[in-house]
This record gives structure tokens, sequence and C-alpha cells, in this order.
């Protein structure tokens, strides 16, 4: 048993073999575990050169959007409308979270040799080979953050919430 733990530690220590790849998502908790982590790795000289974070929300509606988006859905049934105006508050705010957290891994002192690399929340589960084909090739060959809207279009201190005053209500029942 110890010889093979010996073995399997050799070998995560071999940094021409191995290499630890992280993956977290853009909320607090998970870019502080994967920046323990990192120094973790460090400490016992484990090579870890990225972070993967994953699931981003891009291509929230800006300001102006959301404004044009409430003068469109004014006309329908109110349940419709506030189930809409949720959406667009939902994504807009996950957005601009998960902006905040992208950045503090991007701008953390302790990850300078650390590539993070943004990868997009998908419509559907990345499961399968002709899902995880096309997901594998914007993992290795990135994507233009701009074209997924990389911001949450809100100015600063704005809430979706605001444009649309009916879902503040809702969201306090």
């Amino acid at each position: 048993y110890q010889k093979s733990i010996q073995i399997l530690s050799n070998m995560l220590r071999d940094q021409n073999r191995t290499n630890f790849v992280i993956v977290c998502i853009a909320e607090y908790l998970s870019v502080m575990e994967s920046q323990r982590l990192v120094h973790d790795l460090e400490l016992h000289g484990i090579a870890n050169t990225h972070i993967v974070v994953n699931q981003l929300v891009r291509g929230a509606p800006t300001g102006p959007d959301i404004k044009e988006i409430a003068g469109a859905i004014a006309p329908l049934d109110e349940d419709v409308r506030l189930r809409l105006a949720k959406c667009v508050r939902l994504m807009t705010a996950r957005e601009k979270i998960q902006t905040k957290y992208l950045s503090t891994l991007r701008t953390a002192e302790d990850l300078k040799n650390v590539s993070i690399v943004p990868m997009p929340l998908m419509p559907t589960e990345v499961t399968g080979v002709d899902k995880l084909k096309p997901f594998s090739q914007l993992l290795l060959e990135g994507y233009d953050e701009a074209d997924l809207g990389f911001g949450c279009g809100l100015e600063e201190g704005e809430e979706a919430g605001e444009l649309f005053p009916a879902v503040e209500e809702t969201f306090q029942t």
C-alpha cells in the first residue's frame, strides 16, 4: 500500500507528466477554495497552470435593452411579464456577480502564473461526444467574450429590478 502511495505521489509531483487543472464557478466559495487549492498544490510541488471558470452567464441585456424589453412585454399577461422580468433580472444579476469573481481570479497576485480560462454557460448539459467536441474546442481555442456580452450591461448601482418595478415586489414575497 505504501509503495503505491509513493508511486502516486511521485507521479503527481512529476511536472513533465502531471498538471492539475482546477475547474470552478465564479462564486465566492468556489473562487476562495480554488485559490486555496492553488496554494496547497504549490506547497506539495504539484503543477497547476490553469483554472477553468465554468458556466459563466454572458450576453445579459444592457440597460437600454432592458428598457426596450420592458416596453415590448408591457402588453403581455401580467404573469408572463413577471416571469420574463425575473429571467432578465436573474441573468443580469448572475452576470454581474460572476464578472466580479472572474476579475478576482484574474487580478489575484498569488495566481499571476496561472491562466484563467473563462467558459460560458451552455444551453444544455455538456454530456456525450456530440456536445463535448464543440465544448472542448471552446476550451482549447477560447472564444471572444465580447461576442458573448462579457459585461452585465447595467450602470454602477443600477439593478434590473429598478427597470421592472413589479419584479421587486415579487422577489420580496
